[in-house]
């Protein structure tokens, strides 16, 4: 189920941690790899969709906005999965790293969960030495 923007700021702005029996967790991601959210919803709530860094996810894995995802992210009432998580997409600054929030409603309205970072795990930067053959080292103190 798709979310307004408006709906998605009153929901931050009416926060409410019992609408939430668990809430999704912080993680670190390895480059690649499928990356999973769970939530689930207290008494008397149920879960109505996800944001990424304040923004609505729609079904296909794009934000409301267009920033992120090519197709590879799904939700499934409680559960959000990324496939493939890549801290950076081929040929664009879109990203799956950022901040995801499930939002349940209820009798009283729209609540969202505490926030839980998705961040790539590993080096970034490789390093590489070479040498050459027959010639030692020099050090100088």
């Amino acid at each position: 189920m798709c979310i307004s923007t408006e709906r998605a700021r009153a929901a931050v702005s009416s926060s409410d941690s019992a609408g939430f029996a668990v809430h999704p967790r912080s993680s670190f991601v390895r480059r690649g790899s499928t990356a999973v959210l769970r939530c689930t919803a207290g008494p008397g709530f149920t879960i109505t969709g996800w944001l990424r860094d304040g923004k609505p996810l729609r079904p296909s894995g794009h934000s409301a906005a267009g920033s992120g995802g090519s197709g590879h992210v799904s939700v499934s009432g409680g559960v959000l999965t990324v496939k493939s998580f890549a801290r950076r997409h081929h040929e664009s600054a879109a990203t799956d790293e950022g901040s995801y929030q499930c939002v349940a409603s209820g009798p009283q309205g729209a609540v969202v969960s505490r926030p839980a970072r998705l961040l790539t795990a590993g080096i970034r930067h490789r390093h590489s030495m070479s040498y050459v053959r027959d010639v030692s080292p020099r050090l100088i103190c």
